[in-house]
């Protein structure tokens, strides 16, 4: 849609929202929660966390996707610890949603944001225990490498690369552990050591 269809498109949801006065049934509620989608996209921020705040804590009709878009915008516009806590109802109030493992991955890295490392390690360890097959495990390793390596705690983050060369091979979560990898060794000045671990690791490529 052009941005103009997403205008008109808003003027019709207010204006059905206005008719009907508050979002007191679903379709409403539904009405709501697209009006905050077209001011996403028209960049009118503070009104799509407003419409999104309020479909989102509807007492009978509040969704996942309302609680994502939310925390998302929240984590767009500055608002991590907001985005932290948005993405942590969404993952205790809907535990079969398929949103469910991206939002603890976000909440993982909104705490990360906030350089709380704690925190954004048993996010990241509370996503793997429950979706241990799922597409943001080994996104979340990577990410676990990243808040050891930061914390300056190289040799735990040099045993979350090697698990994320070992299990995701190829992939570019893979790449960067790699590249992470180097560069602890590179600044530890053992290059010995890195040269071994391309050579464990099966190949040349990083050397």
């Amino acid at each position: 849609l052009k941005l103009k269809d997403y205008a008109g498109a808003l003027t019709e949801f207010r204006t059905y929202l206005t008719q009907n006065n508050s979002p007191k049934d679903a379709k409403a509620n539904d009405a709501l929660l697209r009006s905050a989608d077209c001011f996403f996209v028209l960049k009118r921020f503070e009104q799509a966390l407003e419409a999104y705040r309020s479909s989102a804590n509807h007492p009978d009709f509040g969704t996942d996707y309302a609680y994502f878009q939310l925390g998302m915008l929240q984590g767009l516009t500055g608002d991590q610890a907001g985005k932290e806590q948005t993405m942590g109802r969404l993952a205790e109030n809907f535990p079969t949603s398929p949103l469910n493992e991206e939002a603890l991955y976000e909440k993982g890295l909104a705490a990360v944001r906030q350089d709380k490392p704690n925190q954004a390690l048993t996010t990241f360890d509370q996503l793997r225990m429950r979706f241990p097959k799922g597409f943001y495990f080994g996104k979340s390793l990577l990410q676990s490498g990243l808040v050891h390596r930061n914390n300056g705690q190289s040799q735990e983050a040099l045993g979350w690369f090697r698990r994320v060369v070992d299990e995701y091979p190829g992939t570019e979560e893979a790449n960067l552990a790699m590249g992470y990898a180097k560069s602890i060794y590179t600044e530890n000045g053992q290059v010995e050591a890195w040269l071994q671990f391309v050579k464990e690791k099966g190949g040349n490529r990083y050397s």
